[in-house]
């Protein structure tokens, strides 16, 4: 008989008042299960709470056949279940776990795994995390206790090994298998980590991983000796170097073996973090530096002497965005210093940058200083000519996406007419060009306020200007999760002037995975929501969302939904999906199309392309796990999808 896994605490604490149900395991043990609602989460999400007797309870409670997740109903389904029962998802769990383990440096939980586990590969990612916090015990604990794995080739190698009973089920054997480089030295660089970053370099030297960007970090934090080591074995000597500010020693002994490419970044990176001495000590070795980018740099950071300096030896004089940085970020004396001297610009873009911002100081020296000098542009023109390049960004849009009240308030008093009357003529040679300001606002405000969540800026804009809402308010602010502006403005629609198109609302809230919202919309009877709900929130792997639509919800889904969580890794909501919601899974779905809502599906799509832009670019693909799990069950496999 299977021995009963070990009570709560709290459990064992009351039972000792009750020596009657302390002899009765099986009691404690239905206790327990009743209180402990974590066993029901996935054995990585288990493993932050840091608890071993949490992940003792799990292993025990979890089957180990197949026959034993067989149960459909939703109130029997538990990711518990499929733990031991089922090798690839079991195999999948053994690295969810240990990268999170690496994330809270718990040595004794990541022995715990690997007594546990068996046949599994630790992918890169738990290396990566273990170094880029410094936990040099985990790692070495990784390459004494598993089998490393040091390039793709011997990646793809891998083959857990198995076999199968007779009942189908699998028995896995085998030692674990760790696979080691890409990031892991550089990322223990970058966080400062010198000594993990040696012991990688020295006993995991054979890993292929990008050697420059560690020696870039080394520089920074003026590891020479690491960077001496690295030339040695195979760096090149030059182009690989880059400088970072702050440590002069470091770029002493880069100039000292002919590293002097990099003068005119290193100058723009030390103005701008302030460093004057490391600025002296540059401009003596190059005194025609190419120094616009630093002078830029230092008058963002608003630092007075280093400008001087700068000036003083006749460089950056040429910078047409010396006082925007200045002025923008709110150094005014700085901005009189540099207006003062005769520094100009295009203040159209700086009033914009200050309003964004949020520096009501900064907008208010703008405008006494420029409102009424057109050389300057301090706001944006409409021109009835030709060469017209489309409406400019409105500043108080800026400041109302950016919640900045205060700067809105005093935009909106010196846009009460004043700047729409401003008409003027400007002369081209033989063309005439009438110019004339435009309002500071549009109804842009309002959606960008709703798309942030600021409340009290959407509010206030209803009550104090004229400016029409547009449809894409309430959208924007369900993609958001807003869900109090969504409720407000549900309310504002029903007094009539609000174009709120409520319809798929709901999807868009299930698509960015806002729950919050999807339940207010649900309980208010909104219309609209179809599949495209529950995949996209499968596509994000949201499964409490899966969930609760499946609960709630009569759409169901497509076999998007499936296919799209295995191709991002969501192994647990695949398995959801499979087991509660199969007959969907098979089945093809039809894009709903909505015309006034093709902005909102435009940008979902950008973010998932830029998304899997960036998981390509990072080595992130679809782990081989479930993949061959999708293979089994009959999906189809897009296979340049899946991890090499």
């Amino acid at each position: 008989m299977k021995p009963l896994p070990p009570p709560l605490t709290s459990v064992a604490v009351v039972l000792r008042e009750r020596p009657a149900l302390e002899q009765l395991p099986h009691v404690w043990e239905l206790l327990s299960t009743f209180l402990d609602r974590r066993t029901e989460l996935s054995l990585a999400q288990a493993c932050a709470f840091g608890s071993l007797g949490l992940l003792d309870r799990m292993w025990e409670m979890s089957p180990t056949t197949r026959d034993a997740i067989a149960a459909t109903d939703i109130e029997s389904w538990s990711l518990r279940k499929f733990l031991r029962s089922d090798r690839h998802y079991n195999r999948h769990q053994f690295t969810k776990a240990l990268v999170q383990t690496a994330k809270i440096d718990d040595l004794c939980m990541v022995q715990w795994l690997f007594a546990h586990f068996s046949g599994c590969l630790a992918e890169v990612e738990v290396v990566e995390t273990a170094a880029a916090g410094g936990h040099l015990d985990i790692l070495k604990f990784l390459w004494e206790s598993g089998r490393p794995l040091l390039s793709a080739a011997e990646r793809r190698s891998v083959v857990a090994p198995e076999e199968h009973t007779p009942d189908g089920n699998a028995r896995l054997h085998g030692e674990n298998s760790v696979e080691w480089g890409r990031n892991d030295a550089v990322l223990a660089a970058q966080n400062g980590h010198s000594e993990v970053v040696w012991w990688l370099l020295r006993t995991v030297g054979g890993a292929e991983r990008e050697l420059d960007e560690v020696t870039r970090f080394a520089v920074t934090y003026g590891e020479i000796p690491q960077v001496q080591w690295m030339l040695k074995h195979g760096l090149p000597e030059k182009g690989a170097i880059e400088p970072v500010a702050g440590r002069l020693d470091a770029l002493q002994w880069l100039f000292e073996h002919g590293n002097r490419h990099f003068v005119s970044a290193a100058l723009e990176l030390a103005a701008g973090h302030g460093h004057l001495e490391l600025v002296e000590w540059l401009v003596q070795r190059d005194p025609n530096v190419a120094a616009i980018a630093a002078m830029e740099a230092a008058c963002k950071r608003g630092d007075f002497a280093i400008v001087r300096f700068f000036l003083e030896h006749g460089l950056g004089l040429y910078s047409d965005m010396a006082l925007h940085q200045a002025a923008s970020n709110n150094h005014l004396e700085l901005a009189d210093y540099l207006v003062a001297i005769g520094f100009k610009g295009d203040m159209t873009g700086t009033m914009l940058a200050a309003a964004e911002k949020g520096h009501l100081d900064a907008v208010k020296w703008l405008y006494e200083h420029f409102a009424d000098k057109p050389e300057a542009r301090l706001f944006p023109r409409t021109s009835f000519c030709m060469e017209t390049h489309g409406p400019a960004k409105k500043m108080m849009d800026v400041a109302a996406e950016n919640g900045h009240m205060e700067v809105l308030q005093f935009l909106h008093s010196i846009d009460d007419g004043a700047m729409e009357n401003r008409v003027r003529k400007q002369h081209h040679g033989d063309r005439e060009t009438v110019v004339k300001w435009e309002p500071l606002c549009s109804r842009e405000a309002i959606d960008r306020a709703a798309s942030n969540g600021h409340l009290d800026v959407v509010k206030w804009l209803d009550q104090n200007r004229s400016e029409a809402y547009s449809h894409r308010a309430l959208p924007l602010a369900v993609c958001g999760g807003h869900t109090e502006v969504v409720k407000w403005l549900l309310e504002r629609s029903s007094d009539g002037p609000l174009d709120g198109h409520p319809d798929l609302a709901m999807n868009f809230a299930a698509m960015y995975g806002h729950l919050s919202t999807v339940k207010l919309l649900h309980a208010r009877g909104a219309k609209g929501c179809t599949t495209e709900a529950m995949d996209g929130a499968a596509e994000i792997g949201h499964l409490e969302m899966v969930q609760w639509l499946h609960e709630h919800r009569t759409e169901g889904c497509t076999k998007s939904a499936i296919e799209s969580a295995a191709e991002r890794g969501h192994f647990d909501v695949v398995l959801f999906l499979h087991s509660q919601r199969l007959d969907d899974c098979r089945r093809n779905g039809r894009r709903i199309r909505r015309p006034h809502l093709n902005f909102v599906v435009k940008e979902s799509r950008k973010l998932r392309r830029e998304m899997h832009w960036t998981r390509q670019q990072m080595g992130f693909y679809t782990p081989r796990d479930i993949m061959r799990w999708m293979q089994e069950h009959g999906y189809t496999v897009r296979e340049e999808r899946v991890a090499r």
